[in-house]
């Protein structure tokens, strides 16, 4: 399955789990839907805190993490271990805070009926993957293993046989393995573990990441680790490889979901009314259009028009960043830049998908170019969407680029961010841009 059909599947499989437990519980509708657990303002019934329990839990059991090496007998475990948490917690809530008789003979039926219904149910979809995944090509992961023989052969091996994990292998020495992937003919890419520094491969793993091809690393069976727990593909452990959090799909909902309602709620209440007096503004200031449209490297590289309040003279020079005391620079472009008025614009960019809230900015083309070849890691900044704002802008590393450094500078920013990304920092980074605009930046120019 393509990446974003994994979306739909995991919200199809809680929707048709959470159906189970709906219509197992209208059995007994006295003991799951009387709202008699009970505050001064408001009412529960013990369906509701089995929905919340569901959801709260799945996160420990994982019942939602189904990898393509799964064994069905563990899924069914998970399963178990899952419906009887919530049983425990619905039992204990109606014990607890029931008035009526203790239905404690319904729970247990309802409680077996559920593992059955589930672990039936789950047991058909997986093997209906299985079928799919083993017969046709759309449903299946095109691999390239790289490594040696010897260390390749058990898992290309494994990779073959057990052909209902989905994985078509298509290593061929006379194919070039950048332009595989350039070419997006590449889902997926195994990596030797204690190759994983090379300077060969750490170029690999960039050009995979910006591709959108998966990685993952794969080592001996004999290999000793450490606070870690690898996946096991026949006896060859395998672990994900991951450049940032934000590769989570969970994360990366959780990142999306917030940047469109935040976005959405700032543009409906503040740049309705912000916008024509911005326009106003500029307008009685000079000539020239209300909005500076500049093309910008976005993810993963492609191109998008980055739009900002004009804050400066119209001009042929648009590839050359601002200089202090800039003589491109208006009377009003100095207030707004300084203040970051003029970026408010941007959040119309992230209601369309093409930027986040937070993230590192999105540099000039020519700044690319000169960069991206003599800073390592540079480019990995195009690994995630470009932010309104970011972790260098709030740490005094923003302003104009006057030397090699000052990139540096900034960049190690923008890495450390996607490498720790965090919604809590990302609530921090906007918090301290919200009292940048009241307090100004010295840098900001």
């Amino acid at each position: 399955m393509k990446f974003y059909n994994v979306y739909i599947f995991f919200f199809l499989l809680i929707a048709l789990d959470l159906l189970c437990c709906f219509n197992a519980a209208k059995l007994y509708p006295e003991i799951f839907f009387d709202r008699y657990i009970s505050s001064q303002s408001y009412t529960f019934s013990l369906f509701d805190i089995g929905f919340v329990s569901w959801i709260f839990f799945s996160f420990f059991t994982k019942i939602y993490y189904v990898p393509r090496s799964a064994r069905l007998l563990k899924v069914c475990f998970r399963i178990f271990y899952h419906v009887l948490f919530i049983f425990l917690v619905v039992y204990m809530s109606s014990a607890i805070f029931s008035t009526h008789a203790q239905p404690s003979p319904q729970l247990i039926r309802i409680n077996f009926l559920l593992i059955c219904i589930m672990c039936l149910y789950r047991a058909l979809l997986f093997l209906t993957l299985r079928r799919l995944r083993s017969k046709y090509t759309n449903w299946q992961q095109r691999v390239w293993v790289k490594g040696s023989i010897q260390l390749a052969s058990p898992l290309i091996d494994t990779l073959n046989k057990n052909t209902g994990f989905g994985y078509r292998v298509i290593n061929d020495a006379s194919s070039d393995i950048n332009e595989l992937i350039s070419e997006k003919k590449i889902d997926l890419l195994f990596l030797p573990l204690n190759q994983m520094k090379n300077k060969e491969n750490r170029q690999l793993m960039l050009n995979a990441t910006l591709s959108n091809v998966k990685i993952k690393f794969y080592t001996e069976p004999q290999f000793s680790f450490k606070g870690v727990k690898p996946s096991y593909y026949g006896y060859t452990p395998v672990l994900r490889g991951r450049l940032s959090p934000l590769n989570i799909p969970l994360n990366d909902i959780i990142k999306k979901t917030f940047d469109f309602f935040f976005s959405f709620t700032v543009s409906l209440f503040f740049l309705t009314w912000f916008i024509p007096l911005m326009a106003l503004i500029i307008k009685l200031d000079s000539k020239g259009p209300i909005f500076f449209i500049q093309s910008r490297p976005g993810l993963r590289g492609k191109p998008f028009n980055c739009l900002k309040f004009r804050s400066m003279d119209v001009n042929a020079q648009t590839e050359i960043s601002a200089e202090k005391n800039d003589t491109r620079v208006t009377w009003v472009g100095k207030f707004i830049r300084k203040s970051s008025i003029d970026e408010l614009p941007q959040f119309i960019n992230v209601l369309f998908g093409d930027m986040s809230v937070v993230g590192p900015r999105p540099n000039l083309w020519s700044q690319n170019e000169k960069y991206g070849k003599s800073i390592e890691g540079y480019s990995h900044r195009l690994c995630i969407k470009p932010g309104i704002t970011g972790l260098a802008q709030v740490s005094g590393a923003r302003g104009g680029i006057d030397t090699y450094h000052d990139m540096l500078h900034r960049v190690k920013y923008d890495i450390f961010y996607i490498q720790n990304w965090s919604f809590a920092l990302d609530i921090k980074i906007i918090i301290r841009t919200v009292l940048n605009i009241f307090t100004g930046d010295d840098k900001a120019y």
